[in-house]
């Protein structure tokens, strides 16, 4: 059984209660501020690599296989493992579903398996499972954005299927 153990100052969430109380030690309990940011931290040392990164753009960490750059070998890894090397080291107790990253698998598992909609529209009932599909519905919805056009009648859409499914019923053109 998937187990996860959330944290109740940010709704990050942990597959072990030793990870959480670790997480509240180090992210909650905070000591050291930066002076160009709101950025706060209980250690020192990530104090100062943050500044590095985000203040001093330093990109020390470079990818061999193309152009990327990090600013901390963790990401560097990350993009090695994801983009160069397919890695897919998450996996859903639940099913046979692998991610290339931990978010892709906290989304999963509340799309599949606890079927959670967390996105909600403010302007009408709908509720979605990702933020892009919310932004979408927007789009489609209540900005009436409709940038696919039919070629052969006035008929307009957000979607490029559904002009493709309407060129096919309607029209009998298949593309």
């Amino acid at each position: 059984m998937f187990v996860l153990y959330i944290c109740s100052h940010c709704d990050k969430d942990f597959d072990s209660k030793l990870k959480l109380n670790n997480h509240i030690k180090s992210i909650h309990t905070k000591k050291f501020q930066c002076g160009h940011c709101d950025y706060e931290t209980n250690k020192k040392d990530h104090l100062n690599k943050h500044i590095s990164a985000v203040h001093e753009k330093l990109k020390s960490f470079e990818c061999l296989a193309c152009d990327y750059e990090a600013s901390n070998n963790y990401a560097l890894q990350r993009h090695l493992n994801t983009v160069h090397l397919n890695k897919k080291n998450y996996k859903c107790q639940e099913c046979e579903y692998e991610a290339k990253q931990k978010v892709h698998l906290k989304r999963h598992v509340l799309n599949v398996h606890r079927k959670e909609k967390l996105f909600v529209c403010k302007q009408c009932e709908y509720k979605g499972s990702q933020n892009d599909h919310l932004q979408r519905h927007i789009k489609e919805v209540h900005l009436e954005i409709k940038k696919f056009k039919c070629e052969n009648c006035d008929f307009k859409t957000a979607r490029k299927s559904a002009l493709n499914q309407h060129n096919s019923s309607i029209h009998k053109i298949n593309k």
